[in-house]
This record gives structure tokens, sequence and C-alpha cells, in this order.
């Protein structure tokens, strides 16, 4: 059971999006709660600027469940998958993490003017 739900509305620290969200994390009692972060967390910048993903989704998955160990968190995360073996652009999808695993749940549908940039649409099985 959660006692709570947020979100971490990341304004700055783009660049080292784990620390920011640690920072955010020690200002409050997060734990038992479930937090929702922002699409394509681990791209390393923010979202309207060009530029590959700096941070790897498995890596960061589990930075997450680190962070969901020690404090009892649930995630759910937008990350950008990896690109695909034959050059496609990634989906940008939504993660539940906690201590114990992670499971997609669904890859990005709709378009939103940043399409082709950082990652594409899922037409089919999305969810």
């Amino acid at each position: 059971m959660f006692r709570q739900i947020g979100f971490f509305h990341s304004t700055r620290g783009h660049a080292a999006p784990v620390g920011a969200l640690k920072d955010e994390l020690a200002k409050v009692d997060a734990s038992h709660s479930l937090p929702v972060l922002p699409e394509a967390f681990n791209l390393g910048r923010q979202y309207r600027e060009s530029g590959p993903c700096l941070y790897n989704r498995d890596a960061m998955i589990a930075r997450l469940q680190e962070i969901a160990a020690l404090s009892h968190i649930t995630f759910v995360a937008g990350l950008l998958d990896a690109p695909t073996s034959d050059g496609l652009l990634p989906y940008s999808s939504a993660y539940v993490i906690d201590a114990n695993g992670y499971r997609c749940i669904c890859h990005k549908e709709q378009a939103d003017g940043q399409e082709g940039k950082h990652c594409r649409r899922c037409s089919t099985g999305c969810s």
C-alpha cells in the first residue's frame, strides 16, 4: 500500500537526473510512495534539446532500484529504450520499478512535436 503518490518535476539537473532526484527525495519522507518521473528521465538534457541519450536504460533502472530499496519506493519512470540493432530510434517507454524488479507497462503512441529527435512512436502492440 502506498502512503502517497507524487511526481518529480525536473526543472533543473537534467545532466544528472539521479542526483537531482536524490536531492529532492532528501527533502521529504517519500517512503512507501509512488513517485512518477518525467518522460525520457535518462536523456540527460532537457527534452526539447537535441543530442544522444546520455544514460543507458538498464543502468538507469539499476540506479532507481537502489533508491527504491533504500526508501521503500516504487517508481513509474519514463525512459528511452536502447536504439534498435538496425538503427531505428528507441521507444519512449513507461516502467514500474521497485527494489525487486521492473516491468515495461507501455510505449509512447502519440506524437508530441519532438518525434524523430529522441524516440519514435509505437504503432502496434504498445501496451
